[in-house]
């Protein structure tokens, strides 16, 4: 164990030294600096335009500084992406992380192109910024896909002012239609961050119906991708197709999301087939499929350790709802094993959540009807903004009869977890409001209501919680708040953090005290705390992201995101990166760097069926006539038996280091398999087992 992690650790500081210098087959030039304000003002006239500042005008192309035709060319044939924020708070990076991009063997990088950052006022166009992101990624060899995004206050929702948001895209497409050849409209309109009404599809298919000939009018040869969706959401594509969105799109674009479970529990693979199967319902069975969002977090929340933040806020809200209990049993929801659930409370973190002694029993599902909130006093939930939709009203029932229920995390009842209807496996949808309600819950964020924060870390507790919860010294970020709109006679609601402003109230974390029909009790805060995965298990995830996608058809994969800032220690979105803080290499930007080598761009896929859902297998033939094999085992590891065709010339791990393999003269191996992708070099056939 200590000589594999001696081994990694030297890999990785060799990766150190080159990530951030120039790429190994050419040297590439950096452009200088420019002023930040290129800024051209609504013109008087038609025809005349004012320059804010004696530089060129942003009506102008921007130039590109290295002549890098042959490489864009081959970025262009990548299937190898990553979704990065290089055109906002990545830029200042942005010249050393476009370099690392294609160190590491990306093609693509893909990025915003904000609406409010280029239009800062009305007739105020500035593309210094967006022109910067384009040189620094063309001068590193690497493919731009931007992102045609969001609103801007004088013209919201975009697609109830078209003609505002085309001179947008008309001036954007225009300006960079020969340097960029790819366009995504929007991103997530089926997530509340990003669309007024995410669950209606009409709205963007408005807008695309408008946007996909601008784009083709201007540049004809142009692609033109579907707004990235959040997640695979099915329920969101049969109305989108059927309002007539399939003629406006040329690529399929889904951000399949499976954290916290792995590729292979989650059902990456098994989606992505289904999503194909309903393009071909709709005529769409052509056309390309992009994954240009998927990640995993590796963040570790100190809200969750021992004594930590939301242990004080659980513990101060049981006390609350029954301040002379001294005993208390605390069910944990214990899901089933197909239940794609991370995270699991360790049993002294949950003793420590009870105001006296406690114990601890796991509820299953099926334990749920009928629980007796005389035996179990309090049921905590698992972290998750999703709860499974067939036990709600067994939920709901025992808070009627006086049970205590724990969201610890988020928007209580966010999404639902629904079993598909063929039993394979489970499905995340968008979850009524008529279930928060049920509860009492009301909440309320940016997105909901103008005048709501978007973030805040100023908060504070009541005086009379001050010796029950102190906020850590480093502010915790909060985004969504609750309210007391849902109650009935009765209830109340009782503050246990709030928002410390004279503009706003609203709660971070409160106890409903329920007296209506409803007699128990609900706990909630909405901070964010899911744990994330180890920076290891992520390396040895990425190649399986990759590689399943591209079994499924998909045509070009971008992980989420490049570059981890971990500036904030509480949030999941500051640890998704594949390096850490000024480029620092990860165990997933090795593995990344491995696989683009061992399959670079060009590579023909050979179809592997996989065998008994327990070993998992890829094939390729690379652009030299090289024939490479992937296998990899989730769960635990062991040995296995392989038979092989022609000669194993080399193995390696998902790390590039060799392994060692005892083959015999008549096609036989030994192989350890595991969750690391072991790679077979040579072999014209693999099989796996008798």
């Amino acid at each position: 164990m200590h000589g594999r992690f001696t081994a990694l650790i030297g890999l990785i500081l060799t990766l150190v030294a080159v990530v951030g210098c120039r790429p190994e087959t050419e040297d590439v030039a950096l452009p200088p600096s420019r002023q930040e304000s290129s800024v051209t003002q609504a013109p008087a006239e038609a025809g005349a335009v004012a320059v804010a500042q004696a530089e060129p005008a942003t009506d102008a192309a921007p130039a590109m500084l290295v002549n890098n035709t042959d490489r864009l060319q081959e970025a262009l044939a990548s299937p190898y992406g990553v979704s990065a924020h290089i055109s906002g708070r990545e830029h200042p990076q942005a010249p050393r992380s476009t370099i690392a991009m294609r160190n590491a063997g990306l093609g693509w990088v893909r990025t915003d192109f904000w609406r409010s950052e280029i239009q800062t006022a009305p007739g105020v166009w500035d593309y210094s910024r967006m022109d910067r992101t384009v040189e620094y990624a063309h001068n590193a060899g690497l493919q731009v896909l931007p992102i045609l995004d969001y609103d801007v206050p004088w013209a919201k929702p975009a697609h109830e002012h078209l003609d505002e948001w085309l001179e947008y895209v008309n001036r954007t497409v225009t300006r960079y239609k020969d340097r960029i050849s790819h366009w995504e409209v929007w991103n997530e309109p089926n997530h509340a961050l990003f669309w007024p009404d995410p669950a209606d599809p009409t709205g963007y298919v408005k807008l695309l119906q408008a946007t996909y000939p601008a784009i083709k009018a201007i540049d004809p040869d142009a692609t033109v991708l579907l707004a990235g969706l959040s997640h695979v959401p099915f329920h969101w594509l049969e109305p989108f197709y059927e309002a007539g969105g399939g003629d406006f799109f040329d690529v399929m674009n889904v951000h399949p999301y499976r954290f916290p479970a792995p590729p292979e529990a989650g059902r990456l693979y098994e989606d992505l087939i289904q999503l194909r199967q309903l393009m071909a319902k709709y005529g769409d069975g052509d056309k390309p499929i992009w994954v240009t969002e998927i990640g995993w977090p590796t963040h570790r929340s100190p809200l969750l350790e021992e004594g930590g933040l939301l242990v004080q806020i659980v513990r101060a809200g049981l006390r609350t709802l029954d301040p002379q209990r001294q005993n208390w049993t605390i069910g944990v929801l214990d899901p089933p094993p197909d239940y794609p659930l991370g995270y699991r409370f360790p049993e002294p973190l949950v003793k420590q959540m009870a105001p006296g002694q406690a114990m601890v029993r796991n509820v299953g599902f099926a334990d749920l009807a009928g629980l007796d909130p005389s035996q179990v006093h309090a049921l905590l939930m698992p972290v998750d903004e999703a709860f499974p939709a067939d036990v709600f009203d067994a939920m709901e029932d025992y808070v009627r009869r006086g049970g205590n229920i724990v969201f610890i995390e988020g928007v209580p009842l966010y999404y639902t977890m629904q079993k598909r209807s063929d039993g394979s496996g489970w499905e995340r949808k968008d979850a009524p409001e008529a279930f928060r309600r049920r509860l009492r819950i009301g909440w309320e964020a940016h997105w909901k209501r103008a005048g709501v924060p978007q973030s805040t870390k100023s908060l504070a507790v009541p005086p009379a919680l001050a010796d029950q919860i102190r906020l850590p010294e480093d502010p915790v970020p909060a985004s969504r708040f609750f309210t007391d709109a849902a109650l009935q006679s009765g209830d109340r609601m009782i503050p246990l953090i709030t928002v410390d402003s004279d503009t706003y109230r609203g709660a971070v974390a409160a106890v409903y005290d329920l007296d209506s029909d409803l007699t128990g009790g609900v706990i909630v805060s909405s901070f964010f705390a899911r744990p994330g995965i180890a920076e290891e298990e992520l390396g040895r995830l990425v190649p399986r992201v990759y590689l399943t996608c591209f079994q499924a058809g998909v045509e070009k994969v971008f992980w989420y995101e490049f570059e981890s800032n971990r500036d904030n220690p509480y949030s999941m979105n500051a640890h998704y990166g594949l390096t850490g803080p000024e480029h620092h290499a990860t165990p997933a930007y090795v593995a990344l760097q491995t696989l683009t080598r061992l399959r670079p761009a060009g590579s023909q896929a050979v179809k592997v069926e996989y065998r008994n859902g327990a070993v998992f297998q890829a094939a390729w033939v690379r652009p030299d006539g090289q024939h490479v094999w992937a296998l990899w085992k989730p769960g635990p590891a062991g040995e296995a038996e392989i038979a092989f065709e022609g000669q194993i010339q080399r193995a390696r791990d998902h790390l590039g280091r060799d392994v060692a393999v005892s083959a015999t003269d008549d096609g036989a191996a030994t192989v350890r398999l595991s969750d690391s992708v072991l790679y077979l070099e040579g072999p014209t056939a693999v099989r796996v087992g008798p």
